[in-house]
């Protein structure tokens, strides 16, 4: 993490006035924000992708299943207002 990379960088003097614990409890509050904001964001937004292949793949599919002609009109809502 950038906070690990920057204590590497600190001098012998403040290296050896940072008390090991505050970083290590620095280091967790910030292993918490990363998974919340970065790693739950992204598993959300694989899911609403997914939900929108199927919904697009149903689109173009089921008129093809059913022996009708293709139309764009009713994928066109899809695309613009995802």
């Amino acid at each position: 993490t950038a906070l690990l990379r920057r204590y590497l960088n600190y001098g012998l003097d403040s290296k050896q006035s940072l008390r090991r614990a505050d970083l290590q409890t620095a280091i967790m509050k910030d292993a918490d924000i990363i998974f919340l904001d970065g790693y739950a964001n992204l598993l959300h937004m694989i899911e609403q992708v997914m939900m929108l292949t199927v919904l697009l793949g149903y689109q173009f599919s089921a008129p093809l299943l059913f022996g009708k002609p293709v139309s764009l009109r009713p994928v066109l809502p899809v695309v613009i207002f995802p």
